[in-house]
């Protein structure tokens, strides 16, 4: 979901855990024996040069159940420079699947507010819902094929099944109990009204939490908004809208109309053409495609992949062996996945019975929707049962005031949904 592209998720991962292997700033465990459901225990210290608190917070993992087991989830605040600071601010990373202890916000922000990071559960705590069977599962060859969809769904099946017999709770790792967290730390760091800035599938986060804890709320801020209903599911005729808009820009510039008549056709052309090797790497086009589609969530490095497809019209298919190889470099690894998988299942966004595999690559299509069919293609031959969250939190208006700032062509999350979707329920 938007606009996080997998490289940057990535790297944000690697800073994440950068920053916790520095000898190791949280409280240790023999400060947490004697700690209860809703605690916070805090150390001081220092995140990028600036003053800091680590903390643990303490939390059911069922709050329906009265016995239910605590699980923690690591908290970071930067501690504003002003002496009366205004509302505190807390980020929502976005996802689903990467880490919610990485930001780089600007300096009025630091200079006025708290700036607080609370771990994603599922994620960041001492539950990690990952499925490493996958990485074993994913075949080298034609990720979209039936045969590889087939065996994602298996491993997947295989990971939520050992994750069930370790005694997790998966139907408890949704956004509802995700905003739940983010209300316990509110109310253990002593705070009144918070304001939250999310990003991408924090954004989805943080709709819940003005729907189910407005009270809680003062301001609303979201980039690259992600509509309710629309996690993760990307329509193949929403694709092609995209890359015909992208295409009309194209004949707009006389510089790209001379390397290419016809950017859509040049698309269809080469992916019909593709070539086995070009200097010795295989070009897989499903690979291709997955990788393609992911570049397309950012504008620069969406120009990227155009030049890639002219060029290869022109004999050179560097570039796209390049996409090809970087599917088994970045996007075997590029989130957990279980926390992925878990987090959107759980929003009953997402329909296990649907058809992916016809509905997603379409005859007529430019590429389909790759990562739709490669996310939940294997659905079909994993029925695990998964307890939705209620409709409430999907299509309730909120009053809490928000503003929201999405960029134009967005492929993670099109403005036009925004507006349509999104816009009508703030």
């Amino acid at each position: 979901m938007r606009t996080t592209t997998s490289l940057t998720i990535v790297l944000l991962t690697l800073l994440c855990q950068s920053v916790l292997s520095q000898q190791n700033p949280f409280p240790a465990e023999n400060e947490l024996i004697n700690a209860k459901a809703g605690d916070l225990i805090l150390k001081s210290g220092a995140y990028q040069d600036r003053k800091a608190e680590y903390g643990i917070l303490v939390v059911p993992e069922n709050r329906d159940k009265a016995e239910s087991r605590l699980i923690h989830l690591p908290v970071i605040r930067l501690c504003a420079t002003a002496p009366q600071p205004l509302e505190p601010v807390f980020f929502l990373q976005g996802g689903p699947g990467a880490s919610c202890l990485s930001a780089d916000m600007p300096e009025w922000i630091h200079a006025e507010h708290d700036f607080v990071m609370v771990g994603y559960r599922g994620v960041d705590g001492s539950v990690s819902l990952d499925i490493p069977e996958l990485q074993t599962a994913i075949p080298s060859a034609y990720p979209l094929s039936t045969a590889s969809l087939q065996a994602i769904g298996n491993a997947m099946c295989a990971g939520f099944e050992r994750l069930k017999a370790q005694g997790i709770e998966l139907d408890h790792y949704s956004m509802v109990d995700v905003v739940d967290d983010l209300e316990a730390a509110r109310s253990a760091l002593g705070y009144n009204k918070i304001n939250l800035w999310s990003h991408s599938y924090g954004t989805q986060v943080a709709y819940v939490y003005c729907v189910r804890h407005p009270q809680s709320i003062h301001l609303n801020m979201v980039t690259g908004a992600s509509a309710p209903g629309w996690t993760a599911v990307w329509e193949p005729a929403m694709v092609d809208r995209q890359l015909y808009y992208y295409a009309h820009l194209w004949k707009q510039d006389s510089t790209c109309v001379k390397r290419s008549s016809d950017l859509i056709a040049t698309i269809v052309k080469v992916l019909k053409t593709l070539p086995i090797t070009w200097a010795n790497v295989v070009i897989d086009p499903d690979k291709v495609k997955i990788v393609m589609y992911n570049m397309l969530f950012n504008t620069g490095t969406a120009a990227q992949v155009f030049d890639a497809f002219v060029t290869a019209e022109q004999g050179d298919y560097g570039g796209l062996a390049f996409l090809s190889l970087t599917f088994d470099l970045k996007m075997k690894n590029r989130l957990n996945a279980g926390d992925f998988a878990l987090k959107i299942l759980t929003s009953g966004d997402v329909n296990p019975q649907r058809d992916w595999e016809t509905e997603m690559n379409p005859p007529n299509s430019i590429i389909g929707s790759p990562m739709s069919l490669f996310n939940w293609g294997p659905l079909k031959y994993c029925r695990f049962p998964i307890q939705t969250i209620p409709r409430i939190y999907r299509d309730s208006p909120t009053t809490v005031r928000t503003l929201v700032v999405n960029g134009h062509p967005d492929f993670s999350s099109p403005l036009e949904l925004t507006q349509e979707i999104l816009m009508p329920l703030l």
